[in-house]
């Protein structure tokens, strides 16, 4: 599984997130565990099931659709992580 295009992705959302200074604090931390989750998940050797993934898709859903109409930059880099986790089927 290439992972190239999920890691680019997770940088991007890991910089509009330290740009954004109207985040706060608890909802920042939720972003900032949820990327961890992810990081953890693709250092792990092999291929992982698809099972493992939907939490985590299921959390970053949620976080779009909360930061859609108020932080587009972040809701952008939070789309493209999910784009990026349905390309590699997860």
């Amino acid at each position: 599984m290439d992972t190239t295009k999920l890691r680019e992705t997770l940088q991007t959302l890991h910089a509009e997130l330290a740009e954004s200074r109207s985040v706060d604090q608890k909802t920042r931390e939720h972003l900032r565990a949820l990327m961890a989750d992810i990081q953890s998940l693709l250092e792990q050797p092999g291929d992982r099931p698809t099972q493992e993934y939907r939490p985590l898709r299921e959390r970053l859903a949620d976080s779009l659709s909360h930061f859609d109409a108020s932080h587009p930059k972040l809701a952008t880099a939070i789309a493209n992580t999910l784009d990026s986790l349905a390309l590699l089927g997860l």
